[in-house]
């Protein structure tokens, strides 16, 4: 089904390819890949030596040095891409090759009804190697991508995201080690299944139980500064009818190790002491998932007078009216900077300041409203 025009020049150092190709259909399975393997098979870490960790990414080294045997220029349009459970249209990308390195321009993309644009840079130059990249995707159906991915069908939302990073190396794990940029990702108006609340706030959800199978989500922010292959969570909020979740820790990409916590809030203050953090560790290729110790051990109400609360982190975000909607969706709809609630006799040890500080939920929503 490919058509179009290639014309290779071999007269110079380097083969040079210009070309201007499209498609009706591309299909990866054509090329070799077993899509049914692919969608059903989850990743597989790699076996460990004795006394070692098992890993996930790989070290193989990537194929780079083809981008130093030629030079290429191309202009490709598909019309339907099939490839890893996925079903992505209207793709228009073009790709330079010269000098060793590549740059891949994907102008634009439908995947699950969103829309998709990246740029990628391959540097295959030796002591040079190394891939820079963004991207930007808007309102991605997740849940149904994940559905026709057969990972899992527990979501409903979409998703608006995008992203900023590059790292040096000449495999997969080197590079991630190394690191650096930011990803965020939001999203509101969704649902989610009660069988992965439960997985969060089982006693909690339990208190708060319907006769609904799935608890609706007003919105979900999370948002990732990396630096030097350590991603610092910078925001992470789930805001649902009854509870918001929010989290705080690192990821580790150099050791494929994770160290995060979550902590369901209940919205009504009589549940409080159900709301037990939940500690997330171990690796990539064997996470650990366990209710935070010290929050069981001096029982979460008394935890709760003595750290942040996270409902302080949400007091900028608040509308100043007095009908206050949910404080993810108005600080992303009102148009411009949230305004605070007027104080209420709060003391200098009140919580509410540290919203303020780099990094918090407020700084987030204060950068996506100016962009």
């Amino acid at each position: 089904d490919i058509g179009g025009d290639i014309r290779v020049r071999l007269g110079g150092q380097k083969p040079d390819i210009v070309a201007t190709l499209s498609a009706k259909l591309l299909n990866a399975a054509d090329f070799g890949q077993n899509d049914k393997s692919t969608t059903s098979a989850p990743a597989k870490s790699e076996p460990a030596k004795e006394g070692e960790q098992k890993r996930v990414l790989p070290a193989d080294p990537l194929p780079l040095e083809v981008l130093s045997a030629l030079n290429v220029k191309a202009d490709i349009a598909i019309a339907k891409l099939m490839a890893a459970g996925m079903v992505v249209e209207g793709v228009d990308l073009s790709a330079v090759i010269k000098g060793g390195k590549a740059d891949i321009a994907l102008r634009k993309a439908a995947l699950s009804g969103g829309a998709i644009s990246a740029n990628v840079g391959l540097d295959g130059r030796a002591g040079k190697a190394g891939l820079a990249a963004d991207f930007k995707v808007k309102k991605l159906a997740l849940g149904k991508l994940l559905k026709e991915m057969k990972v899992t069908d527990i979501l409903d939302a979409d998703v608006n995201a995008s992203g900023k990073v590059s790292g040096k190396g000449t495999s997969v794990r080197a590079i991630m080690a190394g690191l650096d940029g930011n990803i965020e990702a939001v999203s509101q108006n969704g649902t989610i299944a009660n069988e992965y609340i439960e997985l969060m706030a089982a006693d909690l959800l339990k208190k708060m139980a319907t006769d609904s199978k799935v608890t609706k989500m007003n919105c979900f922010v999370a948002t990732f500064a990396i630096k030097k292959g350590i991603a610092t969570n910078t925001a992470l909020l789930f805001d649902t009818t009854n509870m918001v979740v929010t989290g705080e820790g690192t990821i580790d990409l150099r050791d494929e190790k994770l160290d995060m916590q979550v902590k369901p809030e209940p919205k009504d203050a009589s549940l409080l002491s159900l709301a037990i953090p939940i500690n997330i560790g171990g690796t990539f290729a064997e996470p650990s998932f366990a209710p935070s110790a010290a929050a069981v051990a001096m029982g979460v109400a008394s935890l709760a007078a003595t750290v942040i609360n996270p409902a302080a982190l949400l007091i900028p975000l608040m509308s100043g009216g007095s009908d206050d909607k949910n404080p993810c969706v108005s600080a992303l709809t009102s148009g411009g900077k949230p305004k605070p609630k007027a104080k209420t006799g709060a003391t200098s040890g009140s919580s509410a300041p540290a919203a303020k500080k780099d990094g918090s939920i407020g700084g987030f929503f204060k950068k996506i409203i100016g962009d």
